[in-house]
Formats: C-alpha cells, sequence, structure tokens
C-alpha cells in the first residue's frame, strides 16, 4: 500500500506542477 501512495503522490505533484505553470502564465 505504501507503494501504491508514493507512486500516486507522484502522479499528483506532476498535475500540480503543470497547474502551477497555467496559473502562473
Amino acid at each position: 500500500m505504501v507503494k501504491l501512495t508514493l507512486r500516486e503522490r507522484e502522479s499528483i505533484q506532476e498535475a500540480v506542477r503543470r497547474f502551477r505553470k497555467l496559473v502562473e502564465r
């Protein structure tokens, strides 16, 4: 379960980074 959480966290971080780039523009 911990491995799944780590993978999900990476996916969420990538989505947040993309969203922040869009908002910054």
